[in-house]
C-alpha cells in the first residue's frame, strides 16, 4: 500500500469506525459511548505530526470519542496504518502519543494497524533507558497478516470492515493478474448485496 493522504483506509477508517474496532480492537469498542459522536481531528493531527516526519506521508487518523462508563471525559484514539516494515515505526508511534497528550492533556489510545506481509514484523512499543532514567511506551497492534486463514469468515461476516480487511489481504498477497481480477468481481458482488459503498471497496482492491 502506498503511503499518501488519499489512501482509502483514511476513508475507510472515518465511514466505517465503529465496524473497525469491532473487528481488530473489540474491546476497546465496547468501552466506547456510540450515541455520542466520534469527532475525526486529521488537521489537528497534520499539525502536530509536523515536519517532523521528514516529507514522508502515512495513512493515519485520531478520533475524539466518549467512554461508556457515564464518566464526563473524552478518549483520544490514534490509529496508525503502516504498509511496509520499518526500523523506526515504534517510535514514531511514541513520538505521536507524546504530542497528543501533550496538546490535549487527555488519556490517549494508541493503535497500529499493521498492512505489510512480513510476518516478524510486530512492533508493540517503544524504550529508551539510560543511566536510570528514560521512557517505556507501549502500543496495541493487529496484523492483518493473521486473518488470512479467515477470509470465508470474513467474506461472509456482518461487519462491513470485515469485507476491507478481505479485499486488502487480497490486494496484498495476491500477484496473479487474473484471479486478481476474479477476485475483484467478487468483491464487487458482495458490495451490491451488502449495500456497501463500492468506490471505497474497489479502491482497495486495486491498491497493492
Amino acid at each position: 500500500m502506498s503511503e499518501d493522504l488519499d489512501s482509502p483506509w483514511k476513508e475507510a477508517l472515518e465511514v466505517f469506525f465503529q465496524p473497525f474496532l469491532q473487528l481488530l480492537f473489540p474491546d476497546i469498542e465496547a468501552l466506547i459511548d456510540w450515541r455520542q459522536p466520534v469527532a475525526f481531528l486529521d488537521k489537528e493531527l497534520q499539525k502536530i505530526a509536523g515536519a517532523a516526519e521528514g516529507g514522508r506521508r502515512y495513512v493515519d487518523k485520531l478520533a475524539r470519542v466518549r467512554l461508556l462508563d457515564g464518566a464526563e471525559h473524552w478518549l483520544l484514539i490514534h490509529t496508525e496504518v503502516q504498509g511496509e516494515p520499518q526500523r523506526d515505526f515504534a517510535e514514531r508511534m511514541y513520538r505521536y502519543y507524546s504530542r497528543i497528550r501533550e496538546r490535549y492533556q487527555l488519556p490517549v489510545i494508541s493503535l497500529a494497524v499493521l498492512t505489510d506481509t512480513q510476518p516478524g514484523f510486530r512492533p508493540e512499543g517503544f524504550s529508551s533507558h539510560i543511566a536510570g532514567s528514560g521512557v517505556t511506551f507501549r502500543f496495541r497492534s493487529c496484523k492483518l497478516l493473521d486473518f488470512q486463514a479467515d477470509m470465508d469468515e470474513l467474506l461472509h461476516s456482518d461487519n462491513p470492515f470485515a469485507l476491507l480487511v478481505a479485499a486488502q489481504l487480497s490486494a496484498k498477497l495476491i500477484r496473479d493478474g487474473r484471479q486478481r481480477a476474479d477476485n475483484l468481481i467478487g468483491f464487487y458482488r458482495m458490495v451490491i448485496r451488502k449495500r456497501l459503498d463500492r468506490r471505497l471497496i474497489g479502491r482497495q482492491v486495486l491498491r497493492s
